[in-house]
């Protein structure tokens, strides 16, 4: 049997017995955004694990040992998590709208000159589930040049005689050099902004995050 058939094979194993997908809503854009299942499972694990876990799986499910299969040699979890990779890299993306994807397309950013608003002189933001809009969580942070964070409407409720958005937020982690999902944020209507300045303007105190 070929290398070609053989990897072939490993393939045709791991697309029948596992599935993957592209998850927005995890953290990091990056391998931890890339996640695999066995068909039986409830749960998703990240792709960057699956050569260590599923390799001795995966070879018995292709009836095929280390020996019989040369060019995989001492390397084989490597070559299987390639493989895996490969398969994943080009799934459907899951766990997110097209709309929340483009988030991503956004970057936080730094404004200057802008003072936050007492709340008696706001004006409510009107934004509707999808749009993309500004927030600013930098409470604590430099007066003079707040960090303000792009965020996705996920949805919009009533709380008492109050408009609510729930945003999806997105950050930037200086360590990694990465965009990365901050998480759920619940702010008040007078609390975002269409614009980063408007954002500030309208700085969030009200947000949980969970």
């Amino acid at each position: 049997m070929g290398t070609a058939s053989k990897t072939q094979r490993l393939k045709s194993v791991i697309t029948q017995n596992y599935q993957f997908r592209i998850n927005y809503e995890r953290k990091i854009i990056g391998s931890n955004a890339l996640e695999y299942k066995r068909n039986e499972w409830e749960y998703w694990m990240p792709t960057s694990q699956f050569g260590k876990y599923e390799s001795p799986r995966i070879m018995w499910l292709a009836k095929v040992k280390q020996s019989n299969i040369p060019f995989l040699g001492i390397n084989y979890r490597k070559s299987i998590q390639k493989i895996a990779l490969n398969i994943c890299e080009r799934s459907e993306v899951q766990g997110a709208t097209k709309e929340l994807t483009s988030l991503f397309d956004y970057s936080p950013v730094k404004v200057s000159g802008v003072a936050p608003l007492s709340t008696m002189e706001r004006r409510p933001v009107d934004a509707k589930a999808g749009d993309i809009v500004y927030v600013c969580l930098d409470a604590d942070g430099n007066k003079d040049k707040r960090t303000v964070l792009p965020g996705y409407v996920d949805s919009i409720q009533m709380e008492g005689d109050e408009l609510m958005y729930n945003l999806l937020v997105i950050k930037a982690d200086k360590r990694v050099d990465q965009i990365m999902y901050h998480g759920q944020h619940r702010v008040f209507q007078n609390e975002i902004g269409l614009t980063p300045a408007e954002a500030v303007a309208n700085l969030a105190y009200s947000q949980i995050v969970y």
